[in-house]
């Protein structure tokens, strides 16, 4: 049965229902979490202990001490890290797309 969460401004609807260790012909999903860490982290961290799920956190590079201790709690949790990006400049983003294909 479905149960539903307010974590930060969203309402997120969690069900769980899959064995611990299904074989590997299972089908599975990868949870992801974008543009982190933000005010909903440390929530979101908590629902996913509780319900035992791993999830990748990508995250944009904060190096404030929150940060930082957010980076230590999701690693320490089981959880991965990838690095998203450092800037959503989209002017950059594009102009280096641009350059790669005209050839700057």
């Amino acid at each position: 049965m479905p149960e539903w969460r307010q974590i930060g401004e969203e309402t997120l609807e969690i069900s769980v229902e899959s064995p611990s260790n299904p074989p590997a012909t299972d089908k599975r999903a990868y949870l992801t979490f974008d543009d982190g860490p933000s005010r909903s982290t440390p929530q979101i961290l908590e629902v996913l202990k509780e319900h035992n799920v791993k999830a990748t956190f990508f995250v944009v590079g904060k190096t404030s001490e929150e940060s930082k201790s957010l980076y230590r709690q999701i690693a320490k949790e089981g959880h991965a890290i990838g690095n998203h990006t450092y800037s959503h400049d989209y002017r950059k983003v594009y102009a280096s797309a641009f350059c790669i294909q005209a050839g700057c």
